[in-house]
């Protein structure tokens, strides 16, 4: 395993249970759609019970995957793989499948504790080559009707997930719920998520290249599930019309028919994004028809709070008043949320800026999104 696996294993681990809580309640009661809070779930729920890998299975009525979310950097070919023709078609390999697990009543299954898990299919295709070990699965359900599947992962070799990570995950999945359903708003995006990705393509939209993470923010831009059709499409087709776009603006721009930077914007339940785009610089043989284009997106200001690693350093009742006051909460609301007295509240602000060394709400937002 390398150095950097190590480092992300320690830091998960040196991570509060108790603030991961506080995240996780937060993050459910702000009611924002589902896609703009999967980046922020897998970080909390990784805080909660350290693991490699958090993976969200979003899920037709039939049980079947539409769309998939994995902050795993796994090859494209074989998440695809598992994606499109796992699952989908040949589940009945693995042992208690997916649909009858997603089905029934229980919240958490340890699948790699099950005594032919190595025998099947999914372990042999999906868990050996990608070296992952424990696995525990949670069924998320909407009125007893499966919504989405979360799956948690470590390396072959580490350590099992214990009975009190497994009593926090039990404890967690109704929070899950929440957030996973959709919520009622969509809030105000009024922060720069920190995500961002470049892509090469032809200026008939062909994509020729991607950045790490990149292919993950294209789809959420363009709001198009993973489904099986999507994945089979061969050169992104479902992307060329938004990338010709942008390389038709580029081309105006070069023929002085437009100015500024060759941009479109674009806003969906995962947040909103900014598409920009250039020429890149031909070879020597002449001009270049490739074109460069920028992704980034924007989330709600309180979202950049709770991955913010300043806010793992906070008691619990002091990381939900800080969380509040960065929604923009009066110390009367806070006080309801909280169920305690403006004064206490108050009490809980002061602590917070002296521990942090702050003076007032926008210090406060600086240093938490910083």
């Amino acid at each position: 395993m390398s150095e950097d696996v190590h480092r992300v294993t320690k830091s998960n681990e040196e991570m509060k249970p108790s603030s991961a809580v506080a995240s996780l309640h937060q993050l459910a009661s702000l009611r924002l759609p589902s896609k703009m809070t999967q980046v922020t779930l897998s970080r909390v729920m990784r805080g909660l019970v350290p693991s490699e890998t958090f993976t969200i299975l979003w899920l037709d009525e039939h049980c079947n995957i539409r769309d998939i979310y994995c902050d795993h950097l796994c090859p494209r070919e074989l998440c695809n793989h598992f994606t499109t023709h796992y699952f989908n078609t040949r589940e009945e390999e693995a042992y208690e499948p997916h649909r009858e697990f997603m089905r029934g009543v229980s919240r958490l299954d340890l699948l790699h504790a099950r005594k032919d898990f190595q025998k099947t299919g999914l372990y042999q295709e999906f868990n050996r080559p990608m070296g992952f070990g424990p696995v525990v699965r949670l069924a998320v359900r909407r009125c007893g009707r499966p919504v989405a599947a979360v799956w948690m992962t470590r390396w072959i070799g580490d350590k099992d997930f214990s009975r009190p990570e497994l009593a926090r995950l039990q404890d967690a999945v109704p929070y899950m719920e929440h957030v996973l359903v959709g919520g009622l708003k969509r809030g105000e995006c009024d922060a720069w998520s920190g995500e961002s990705g470049w892509l090469v393509a032809d200026t008939d939209g062909t994509v020729r290249h991607f950045t790490p993470g990149t292919e993950r923010l294209l789809h959420l831009a363009a709001d198009v599930p993973r489904s099986r059709a999507v994945l089979s499409a061969p050169c992104y087709e479902w992307a060329k019309p938004l990338l010709r776009r942008l390389a038709t603006r580029v081309s105006a721009l070069e023929a002085g028919r437009a100015s500024g930077v060759p941009s479109q914007s674009m806003s969906n339940d995962s947040g909103q994004y900014e598409l920009r785009a250039h020429r890149l610089q031909a070879g020597v043989g002449g001009a270049s028809n490739l074109v460069g284009v920028q992704i980034l997106r924007r989330v709600p200001l309180v979202l950049r709070a709770l991955e913010s690693p300043l806010a793992q350093t906070l008691p619990l009742r002091e990381k939900q008043a800080c969380l509040m006051l960065i929604q923009g909460l009066t110390v009367k609301a806070i006080a309801s949320r909280m169920g305690i007295s403006s004064n206490g509240v108050v009490q809980h602000v002061r602590s917070l800026y002296r521990r942090l060394q702050l003076h007032c709400r926008e210090d406060l937002i600086r240093a938490m999104t910083s």
